[in-house]
């Protein structure tokens, strides 16, 4: 957080003063910096540099509100002032608030246009509302300011990251740790990036690194807690436990820590802490996300009624001429946690095939479209506007600059734009990958997504309400393109391995190569919460795993019953 190094105007407001309180907070002698500053406001009530540093302090102690109030007095005083803009965006990011967060630090900006700590906080911001592109945009802006500046080449780097550039955004963390050595974020950061490259040692060697640095550190503690399997009495379990007595009800921190502990005391046994932790996670998560239903189902009804019309526009693929080089995308899409990026690693494993990993194209480019139709309502659709889609979709595709004439796309919710896929792009090969329900459903609840866009997953009603959804248009797009979709399930690929990923290969138009087998030697960057598993061979019994919690999914159980046939699961 900022705290602007210039005191106040009023000449009696030494700067030994400042330095003091400031000194106390950085030591963490919170209790007396608070006592410190309180104590200079009484004779400098004006001081907007005393209320932001007040702020800061309430924000370090877990008290969001007081420091809200803090700096909102502050830019009383001075509403220009843009370290306390910046000090409200860091809060308002911290809280999921995102939208008052990129407003606050937008101002900051404003105000002070080469604030580079502000320019890095958006695109961080930016990067939690999965905008990567303005992320990076931001970072390079702020390293024109200043380019020896480690927070901004640290942010960079995290763009490139959820960019899929990942060997661009190792060279980056380390540019940065060069300039702010044993950086605890940076290193966390760098680890995952590393484990996503398959490289899980030096990984797990970052995460430790960066505990060692400051044993605080959250962030380090999840991901270090993803990668280690825990057998009890492991020093980390009470750490974490630690810090989340002291965590703030409604932050990010308290979140993760919620799903760190639940898999360490699933892994421990205690299936009751482990659904404790799980449960109170996500009930925080969907509050800080403020989701419901009503726009998935508005969505899922807007695309039905623009394939009801019966006018089929699909454009033949005798009637396209691909530009030179232009790629065949292979699309792998289903319900999350359905075994999409297992069989992505396989298909990538071709050596005419480019692993992309979740490309955002498709959504971006679509989704917006939806939001202003009326209910019930459908796009109207011609060959002018699918055109616009392909080309739109292929230019992405280019700007990968991959080599092999097949690309894969695996957004597993990419099952929403499948007619589009298929009316747009008839080349395109479509892999629609199936799971157990309770299994998927489970896994889904299980499992912290980053992303905004995930909510309907923190709640066990809300993800059997979206499987219900995700299965009835299934179906749709079954009885309008069914011919054009490979159907795969993952129970069966994990038990009859040979076959299934030979006729997988054969569906791809590709010729058969052994290593499809051997996925797990692939070399390339995985980014979902599988990676870990793609690096392993392949293995059966997964799908059952939701039995241990069964105690606590009867409501589950009997609301997918009729999507699951008896509602018996295997």
């Amino acid at each position: 957080m900022a705290l602007d190094a210039t005191p106040s105007a009023r000449p009696e407001l030494t700067r030994d003063a400042v330095d003091q309180v400031i000194a106390l907070r950085e030591s963490r002698r919170l209790s007396e910096a608070m006592t410190a500053v309180a104590g200079l406001l009484k004779d400098h009530p004006k001081s907007q540099l005393l209320h932001n540093i007040k702020g800061t302090i309430h924000a370090e102690l877990n008290e969001p509100d007081a420091a809200l109030e803090c700096y909102r007095t502050a830019l009383k005083v001075q509403s220009s002032y843009a370290a306390a803009h910046n000090n409200m965006g860091y809060l308002f990011n911290t809280l999921g608030r995102f939208d008052e967060a990129i407003e606050a630090y937008s101002k900051a900006i404003k105000h002070l246009p080469d604030y580079v700590e502000a320019h890095v906080n958006l695109a961080l911001v930016y990067l939690e509302m999965e905008r990567p592109e303005d992320a990076l945009i931001r970072c390079r802006k702020a390293l024109e300011i200043s380019p020896h500046n480690a927070h901004a080449h640290a942010g960079l780097a995290n763009a490139l990251k959820e960019l899929g550039r990942h060997e661009e955004a190792v060279a980056s963390y380390k540019t940065a740790l060069a300039l702010r050595p044993n950086h605890a974020e940076t290193l966390s950061n760098l680890g995952q990036t590393r484990y996503e490259l398959g490289q899980m040692d030096e990984g797990t060697a970052d995460f430790r690194q960066a505990l060692a640095a400051d044993p605080g550190h959250v962030h380090a503690h999840y991901n270090l807690a993803r990668v280690t399997r825990f057998s009890g009495g492991e020093p980390q379990i009470a750490q974490m436990q630690s810090l989340l007595a002291q965590a703030h009800e409604s932050s990010k921190d308290r979140i993760l820590l919620h799903f760190a502990l639940a898999k360490a005391h699933e892994e421990c046994g205690q299936i009751e802490q482990a659904y404790g932790h799980l449960a109170e996670g996500n009930r925080l998560r969907k509050a800080q996300l403020g989701y419901t239903a009503d726009r998935d189902a508005r969505l899922f009804d807007h695309v039905k009624a623009t394939f009801s019309s019966g006018k089929d526009v699909r454009l033949q693929a005798s009637d396209l001429k691909p530009a030179e080089g232009e790629k065949t995308p292979i699309f792998i899409l289903g319900m999350p946690r359905s075994g999409t990026t297992l069989v992505e690693q396989i298909i990538a494993s071709h050596s005419k095939v480019h692993g992309a990993g979740e490309l955002p194209t498709l959504g971006r480019i679509l989704s917006p479209q939806f939001d202003k139709l009326a209910p019930g309502k459908g796009l109207s659709l011609n060959a002018y506007k699918l055109k616009s889609l392909r080309k739109s979709y292929q230019a992405g595709l280019a700007a990968l600059n991959a080599s092999e004439p097949f690309i894969t796309d695996k957004v597993p919710g990419n099952f929403v734009w499948l007619g589009f896929i298929r009316s747009a792009m008839p080349e395109a090969k479509i892999v629609h990958v199936s799971r157990d329900p309770m299994a998927t459903c489970w896994s889904n609840f299980k499992q912290f997504f980053p992303a905004a866009g995930m909510g309907y997953t923190c709640d066990l009603e809300d993800v059997a309400a979206f499987y219900k959804r995700y299965e009835d248009l299934m179906a749709f797009w079954r009885e309008r393109f069914g011919d054009g979709i490979y159907e795969l399930n993952y129970e069966q690929l994990t038990e009859n391995q040979d076959a299934e990923t030979r006729k997988l290969i054969a569906w791809c138009g590709l010729e058969w190569e052994d290593q499809c087998l051997a996925f797990h030697e692939t070399e390339r960057a995985v980014s979902t919460a599988s990676s870990h598993q793609v690096r392993e061979a392949m293995y059966t019994g997964s799908s059952a795993n939701w039995t241990k919690f069964e105690a606590h999914l009867g409501a589950l159980k009997r609301s997918l019953a009729p999507a699951s046939g008896s509602g018996e699961q295997s």
